[in-house]
């Protein structure tokens, strides 16, 4: 099976040092695949012994780099610049000055910290971006305010400029306050308000509609956070109320205003506001008709794309079993320091390295980066078919559309046929092995083990089946069945019942209920979910040459 791995790396990966040495490079992966597993387990002695061996390997930075993660808290400058001059441009550089720089940041080390930070090219983390601008109190809110936890860097710096007094206490009280945080008598307006949205937000979240009630107590909606107003937004949909979803959306932040989902709304509330002919409901999006000509990359962009060490190094890692890894190295190469420059690719270059990656069968990859693209658009790489004789053969079998199983996979998976979620959902449909052995034993298949879960042809005659039977379950709806293959069933029926009797779902507009049903799904993930698997549906039903999804 290792030579097997071997060939295949080969094979899929082309780069100018040539396939030979990748193959004699791939008798050291044992090694890589070894320290990874001692790095998850903080085993520095294990990784110091191992390093020597990675010594020439296409990862070696990634060997050099846990060697000193682990031991961060001892390392020196002298061995951090020593490492930084090794593998100059390299993401390991990058990813070690960025740990550097938060543990120089957390130990207030301002100095050494001003001497490593120009030099610092990612600037995606929060916790530096606070260290960096420490005296900036409107950014350090912004960052604070954006983060889940509340001991952070943003909030060391945060609670620094309390303590000094510029930047006002109410900050620090919004950011701590929870459910559990009892009335005060001496809250100032701005703090009630913000009570008042955290109670709203709370019911809406729940599809209780005296949200609505809660949120009307409000006497200033600018003092409520974006995603308060988002909920407010949310149930005023529910009743149809178009005047308030204007005046919710109108008061959120510039950024919160200029999302894709409230820009939307907003629209067309203002159109049904005027008894105008509405614009489509957000959800009902249609795809183009027929598709624009795609793009596609040039030779010469292809052979830069080749060329490129990081993105052979993101290949390689994926391709050998390190995709966390492997993933982190391309985005960083495509997103954030392309061809050595600050910023992002260039269309042009998106749609090379897009390539290369669909070449190598990384199709997460391939897909992640196309889609990135402002101006020209490649349709097979942003929509690609793998597996498609399998895929087409088994939704045949039992009458289902291939279009909405192919855009449930490329929501679910990415088509990365190994891929596992956080909760353990495995393979191309991404399947909860209790689903998996449920919807086995229903459909008959004998002796089916846990183990065949990652056989593409096991997991897309299982996916297929339960994704039928949730369809056949929400009579036919391909959005409610892509919500309770997500969320599962007893959820999407709990909601579906919740909003049963809202003035939405009694209007004639099918289509625009169903969308206000999607929206207020209390699941973030779900909620987006379900929008980009109706997205992808109708592509794939153009590119499956079938008729658009209605």
């Amino acid at each position: 099976m290792k030579f097997k791995r071997i060939i295949t790396t080969c094979l899929a990966i082309t780069s100018l040092i040539g396939c030979s040495i990748w193959a004699q490079s791939a008798a050291q992966d044992s090694v890589l695949l070894d320290m990874n597993a001692a790095f998850k387990k903080n085993d520095a002695k294990t990784i110091a012994k191992l390093l020597p061996k990675a010594k020439g390997h296409p990862l070696e930075s990634w060997a050099a780099y846990w060697a000193l993660k682990v031991r961060l808290n001892d390392v020196t400058q002298r061995e951090v610049d020593a490492f930084f001059k090794r593998y100059p441009d390299s993401y390991a550089e990058d990813r070690l000055r960025a740990d550097w720089l938060l543990q120089l940041g957390k130990s207030h080390d301002w100095i050494g910290f001003a001497a490593n930070y120009p030099a610092y090219r990612m600037g995606d983390d929060k916790d530096i971006k606070c260290y960096a601008n420490r005296d900036n109190a409107a950014l350090l809110e912004k960052l604070w305010m954006s983060q889940k936890e509340i001991a952070t860097g943003c909030g060391d710096m945060a609670q620094s400029l309390i303590a000094a007094r510029q930047m006002p206490p109410i900050v620090q009280w919004r950011k701590t306050f929870n459910a559990k945080t009892k009335p005060d008598t001496t809250w100032d307006t701005a703090q009630r308000n913000w009570a008042l949205g955290f109670e709203g937000r709370a019911l809406a979240q729940n599809l209780d509609l005296s949200a609505l009630t809660v949120f009307a107590q409000v006497s200033q909606p600018t003092d409520l956070s974006d995603d308060m107003l988002a909920w407010w937004a949310r149930a005023a949909l529910r009743t149809l109320d178009w005047p308030l979803v204007q005046r919710v959306i109108s008061s959120m932040s510039a950024e919160g205003q200029q999302d894709p989902i409230w820009s939307s709304w907003l629209a067309y509330a203002q159109q049904s506001s005027q008894k105008r002919p509405p614009l489509t409901a957000p959800l009902a999006q249609p795809a183009q008709n027929p598709l624009p000509t795609a793009a596609k990359a040039s030779e010469q962009s292809l052979a830069k794309a080749k060329a490129n060490q990081g993105l052979q190094r993101a290949l390689y890692a994926i391709k050998i079993g390190l995709r966390a890894e492997g993933v982190r190295e391309w985005n960083y190469e495509t997103n954030l320091v392309a061809y050595g420059r600050l910023g992002s690719m260039d269309d042009e270059e998106r749609l090379a390295a897009a390539a290369i990656a669909c070449e190598a069968e990384v199709w997460d990859r391939c897909i992640n980066t196309s889609e990135r693209t402002k101006a020209v658009v490649d349709w097979s790489q942003r929509f690609p078919t793998p597996h498609k004789d399998a895929l087409l053969a088994e939704t045949m079998r039992v009458g289902m559309d291939p279009a909405f199983v192919y855009g449930l996979i490329r929501q679910e998976s990415r088509f990365v046929t190994d891929a596992r979620s956080h909760v353990g959902a495995a393979g191309l449909m991404q399947l909860m092995p209790a689903t998996a052995r449920w919807t086995a034993n229903r459909i008959g298949l004998t002796n089916f083990t846990g183990s065949q879960i990652h056989d593409i042809t096991t997991n897309l005659t299982l996916g297929v089946a339960y994704l039928k039977y949730v369809l056949e379950e929400n009579g036919g709806n391909p959005a409610y069945a892509a919500a309770a293959y997500n969320a599962g069933p007893m959820r999407v029926k709990a909601w579906r019942k919740a909003m049963a009797e809202d003035p939405a779902f009694k209007s004639s507009d099918e289509k625009l209920a169903l969308a206000i049903w999607a929206e207020n799904i209390p699941f973030s993930e779900t909620r987006d979910y379900v929008k980009k698997v109706s997205a992808n549906t109708n592509t794939y039903k153009q590119i499956l040459a079938a008729p658009p999804l209605q």
